[in-house]
């Protein structure tokens, strides 16, 4: 999978929330973001799979969360959350960017 370069043009969390999104959906073992390369890893104690590029995180949604969204997980929604600087800023679910601001 192609990289995502953040620049001029390319600084649009959008797209790289969506790049992110189908390389953790994807079964990708890395993700490309402004030419480095990012692990993705499990968190230890869910084995939710997770993405720290710099000030975001992008994670996936927990399935077995008593909410809304762990209830559309468990029913097979793709759902992968945007953290900006600790605030939960965006989503990404079934390949569909929704932000909060």
């Amino acid at each position: 999978m192609s990289g995502i370069h953040w620049g001029s043009v390319m600084d649009r969390i959008d797209e790289v929330a969506l790049h992110v999104y189908h390389a953790v959906f994807g079964n990708q073992e890395s993700v490309m973001i402004k030419g480095k390369r990012y692990p993705i890893r499990k968190t230890p104690r869910l084995g939710l799979r997770i993405v720290e590029a710099g000030k975001y995180v992008f994670l996936e949604q927990n399935p077995e969360k008593d909410s809304r969204f762990g209830a559309m997980a468990r029913q097979g929604r793709k759902i992968l959350w945007v953290i900006e600087d600790g605030d939960y800023t965006a989503f990404v679910m079934d390949g569909e960017y929704h932000g909060f601001k």
